[in-house]
């Protein structure tokens, strides 16, 4: 299973994140990458299972054409959660496009409150679709996505499952070893934020929570998996909340990836074998 594929191309709306990003006000963040390629990822993982995120619900039609032994499930990314086009969503739903949400706190500048999800919340809630929640890492914004405001709305909406996304860090790839940099980046000190808190707080929040669950991209760093693979094997159980998520296509990140990241951290092989069968 893969939780977290993106099958569009991202754009900025909002003018401080353009500004932060260096971009223009509907500029593309995030290339997209042909169905060609989705489908390699699939045969590659021998994924039986993905959530696509998309906007334009011609993506996900043409991605369930061309994989049909795939089960695509559709996760529609709402980027104005507090206006969304309510009538679209729900022609979506009724159509089978829609199987799960995406919201992006950082690229679309809000907190990650019930306040501000009211209306996603309650699309969740009607529909009875999970919510993934992207959440960050970056000094200047991870206060949109902190470690309380997701314990807050995970706790204030028990009816709702919840994904996190990136596990509570992303997890710079490059950034691993024992120099000044990746130190300060993964403990913390007076103005970074630590990350290893970040992540530790996202495992402690799916495991005590039966509506939230882990979305285990990006893994692939090795201090990042060690994190993860030292909290499962001290806490049985939480292995049974962890999904797997690449956010395809970005690095050309595998499942297989991901797990063996785990493994080669010491997380016991049975564990790795059950974080790799769960399911949403």
């Amino acid at each position: 299973m893969d939780c977290h594929v993106h099958i569009d191309e991202i754009k900025v709306h909002n003018p401080e994140i353009a500004s932060y990003f260096d971009k223009g006000i509907g500029d593309i963040k995030w290339k997209g990458v042909n169905v060609e390629s989705h489908t390699e990822h699939i045969k590659k993982d021998n994924l039986e299972v993905i959530y696509a995120i998309y906007e334009d619900p011609n993506s996900l039609i043409t991605l369930r054409n061309t994989a049909p032994n795939c089960d695509i499930r559709g996760m529609y990314f709402i980027r104005e959660p507090e206006n969304p086009d309510i009538e679209f969503i729900c022609d979506l739903y009724r159509n089978g496009l829609i199987q799960g949400i995406k919201v992006h706190p950082v690229i679309d500048n809000f907190p990650l409150t019930s306040e501000n999800l009211k209306i996603v919340l309650g699309l969740s809630r009607k529909l009875r679709i999970p919510i993934l929640y992207h959440s960050d890492d970056r000094n200047q914004y991870w206060k949109l996505t902190s470690p309380e405001l997701q314990e807050s709305i995970v706790k204030e909406n028990p009816d709702i499952t919840f994904l996190v996304g990136h596990g509570g860090a992303y997890a710079k790839p490059r950034l691993v070893g024992n120099n000044p940099a990746t130190i300060a980046y993964w403990e913390g000190n007076k103005t970074i934020v630590s990350r290893r808190n970040l992540v530790i707080k996202a495992l402690e929040l799916t495991t005590f929570n039966d509506n939230a669950y882990y979305d285990l991209t990006i893994a692939t760093n090795a201090i990042k998996a060690g994190i993860i693979a030292d909290f499962v094997n001290r806490h049985p159980g939480s292995e049974e909340k962890i999904i797997v998520g690449t956010d395809f296509p970005i690095g050309l990140s595998k499942a297989t990836s991901q797990l063996n990241a785990l493994a080669k951290a010491g997380m016991r092989p049975n564990l790795v074998q059950k974080v790799a069968s769960n399911r949403i």
